[in-house]
């Protein structure tokens, strides 16, 4: 038995090498990272996002209203708009 299938274990195959294996053992599976381990310790609350899905992150919804709100904004040049924007950027 292998390793490690490279570069990727086979897309239907359960048990083509003992990482594959080891991936599927429930304590395996199931165990906490180190990082959230770690920041529960700190008293911190951790939540891991799923990637890929933009929609579910807070900053990326700030994000797209700060790139709304520079485009309604008038402005004739770029340092006439930095300007304008770094006075509002906190009111």
């Amino acid at each position: 038995l292998k390793a490690k299938c490279l570069p990727v274990c086979p897309f239907e195959s359960k048990g083509c090498c003992m990482a594959c294996l080891l991936s599927q053992q429930d304590d395996f599976a199931n165990q906490e990272s180190m990082l959230k381990t770690m920041i529960k310790k700190t008293g911190h609350i951790c939540i891991f996002l799923p990637k890929f899905r933009c929609e579910l992150n807070p900053i990326e919804m700030y994000w797209g209203w700060c790139k709304y709100r520079y485009q309604e904004t008038p402005k004739n040049s770029f340092d006439e708009a930095k300007k304008l924007e770094s006075s509002q950027a906190f009111s």
